[in-house]
């Protein structure tokens, strides 16, 4: 209601009126009661906070795990997404590229699974994995021990798995554009398809020199993993909004901060837990928290994955 006195023209003497389904304007018999200059510099703001500044409240449907969802088999996005159920809307996390490709085929070639997970499954499952991250002294201090044991030797080993994985992403995209294109009618321009295909193709080849350099040796990471003091000064100041986690805002807001990337397969999930000690020192720095120059660090990787069945 605020918003459409904001942007009523009348109180600035303008009556707004159609004729003929146009929109046409014409001044009033009354007197202004906002001065023109206020009036337009409340507009400008308005449009643009129009995006921005919505608070997450807004959106009935928050999607705790927006951007951090990928799939476990081509590494691959899921994003959020709904449809309507027979009492409410359905929430649910899917391969949104391959359902747009294959909705132009005459025969779908995307057949990833799993395609489409119900938010209602996935989240909490997520959050209570979260919960025990930030409340559980014991799960860290094993997460990190093991981080050191397990990537020490090999800590390009991961990333090696999802550079690949994402390879595997890009081919079936590829697939599913020639596939278009072979079916497209002569009187409408491939320039759009081509031009895609260019962005995949140059996409590919970067992937794959990363590949390369991690091949020959390039591309050891130089990342200090976060030390114990510092996670535990980060994860104090989110304990505190736990107490909140009926709301979606906040129960967002500590995943985005601890979790990385979330693999999901058919039969299992894996966590990919953030424990970059760069991320946590900005975030402190952000809060106006001073570090301890003492800090001794665990290793040299920035993320520890946990994997647990499907929910």
């Amino acid at each position: 209601n605020l918003h459409k006195i904001l942007k009523n023209k009348m109180y600035i003497a303008i009556k707004v009126y159609s004729q003929k389904g146009e929109k046409k304007e014409a001044k009033a018999v009354w007197k202004p009661i906002v001065d023109i200059s206020t009036f337009k510099r409340a507009n400008e703001k308005l449009s643009k906070n129009k995006s921005k500044l919505k608070p997450d409240s807004f959106y009935k449907l928050p999607y705790l795990l927006s951007g951090l969802c990928t799939c476990m088999k081509c590494g691959s996005c899921m994003t959020g997404k709904s449809a309507t159920g027979r009492t409410q809307k359905v929430a649910y996390y899917e391969h949104s590229w391959a359902t747009k490709r294959n909705s132009t085929l005459s025969k779908p070639i995307f057949k990833c699974d799993p395609h489409r997970v119900l938010a209602k499954r996935l989240e909490p499952v997520v959050w209570s994995e979260a919960v025990r991250f930030l409340t559980d002294p014991k799960f860290i201090k094993t997460m990190l021990g093991e981080l050191k044991r397990t990537h020490g030797a090999n800590p390009e080993l991961k990333e090696k798995e999802r550079l690949k994985a994402k390879v595997y992403g890009i081919n079936s995209q590829l697939d599913a554009m020639a596939e278009r294109l072979s079916q497209l009618p002569k009187t409408v321009s491939a320039a759009p398809i081509f031009k895609q295909m260019e962005k995949l193709e140059a996409a590919k080849v970067e992937v794959e020199d990363a590949l390369e350099k991690l091949a020959g040796g390039a591309g050891s990471s130089d990342k200090a993993m976060v030390s114990l003091s510092t996670f535990e000064d980060f994860a104090d100041h989110y304990k505190q909004f736990l107490k909140d986690s009926t709301d979606p805002s906040v129960k967002k807001q500590i995943i985005q901060k601890f979790i990385k990337r979330i693999e999901i397969g058919t039969d299992s999930i894996k966590i990919h837990w953030n424990l970059d000690q760069g991320h946590y020192e900005r975030e402190l720095a952000l809060r106006g928290r001073s570090l301890s120059d003492s800090s001794k660090f665990f290793g040299n990787m920035s993320s520890y994955s946990l994997t647990i069945g499907a929910p």
